[in-house]
């Protein structure tokens, strides 16, 4: 959205380098709340995709910028994202104030205990303005969506040929367990606010060449084939056509705590094995907001967010 308007509204062509910067962030939610938003008003919501990840000084600008708008316009704006959970430096740093829940679902339950709070103190008359302030929401809803999962052109000719072919069998998978994961993407940030790192990967893509695994040099890939089809390695590597040869795909974290290989995978009937947590910048006990996942407690009849499409 902010590199939208950046290109559409402010007219220069797109580019990293003039998109994030601070004051272009604060220009996009002053404008946005110029047009979207009245103080004082039950106004819309205002929903505000953003495709890429939450783990680079980018997103955080973008964050902080909000920050710094009122409250009562922040509490009113959905950011619909990839992957809503945020690393505990941002957190720290955005300037929200409350415990900001980076979970939809979580965050609407605190709301809704902030409500009630207010409810209960005015019910015995000892709501003052300075509390009153302080049991608002002041941050952002963060929604998790599927990510938009890109193919290649070349992949995408390559692969619908072959699965169109009598090599192909989806109810008969070559690969019984697959790993398709760079080990340089090992849950490093990529900013100055955190340095320490994971060793997910490299302890599972280990494991999987002592379990006699077929892995490449690099251990970027591992396959164990299937009983029936011994020679399922040699086949050349295609993220499409792994994929969909396999029965099982090993989703482990990297830049953040979910991974578009996962919907990859979902997408060409692969089982996902979601690997949670064991990423050094994400709290510990905070799970990975996949976009089908309820808070702690709540079922997918109770969720609030049930039927939002």
């Amino acid at each position: 959205s902010l590199i939208f308007h950046h290109t559409v509204a402010v007219g220069r062509s797109w580019s990293w380098k003039y998109c994030m910067t601070a004051p272009l962030a604060a220009e996009y939610w002053r404008r946005v709340a110029f047009r979207y938003f009245t103080p004082g008003t039950a106004g819309p919501l205002i929903v505000v995709p953003e495709s890429y990840a939450w783990f680079s000084q980018s997103s955080f600008i973008l964050l902080r910028a909000l920050s710094l708008m009122p409250a009562e316009f922040r509490a009113r704006v959905c950011i619909l994202t990839t992957m809503s959970n945020q690393q505990q430096a941002f957190r720290r740093l955005a300037g929200f104030g409350q415990p900001w829940q980076s979970g939809a679902e979580a965050e609407l339950q605190r709301r809704v205990r902030l409500q009630q709070e207010r409810a209960r103190l005015s019910a015995l008359g000892t709501l003052d303005a300075r509390t009153a302030l302080a049991l608002l929401p002041t941050a952002p809803l963060m929604i998790t969506v599927p990510t938009p999962v890109g193919v290649f052109q070349h992949d995408l000719r390559w692969d619908l040929s072959w699965a169109s072919s009598a090599d192909y069998n989806p109810r008969l998978r070559t690969i019984s367990l697959l790993w398709s994961a760079d080990l340089s993407r090992n849950g490093e940030e990529h900013t100055l606010l955190v340095t320490k790192a994971s060793n997910v990967r490299n302890r599972l893509s280990s494991a999987l060449a002592r379990a006699n695994a077929i892995c490449s040099g690099d251990r970027s890939r591992c396959v164990k084939c299937a009983p029936h089809a011994p020679l399922c390695a040699s086949v050349p590597k295609s993220t499409f056509k792994d994929t969909a040869r396999s029965a099982l795909c090993i989703e482990p974290p990297g830049d953040t705590l979910g991974r578009s290989h996962a919907f990859v995978a979902l997408l060409t009937g692969c089982i996902p094995v979601l690997v949670e947590g064991g990423h050094p910048a994400y709290p510990e006990e905070e799970p990975t907001w996949w976009p089908w996942r309820a808070a702690p407690g709540i079922s997918g009849d109770t969720s609030p967010l049930r039927g939002l499409t």
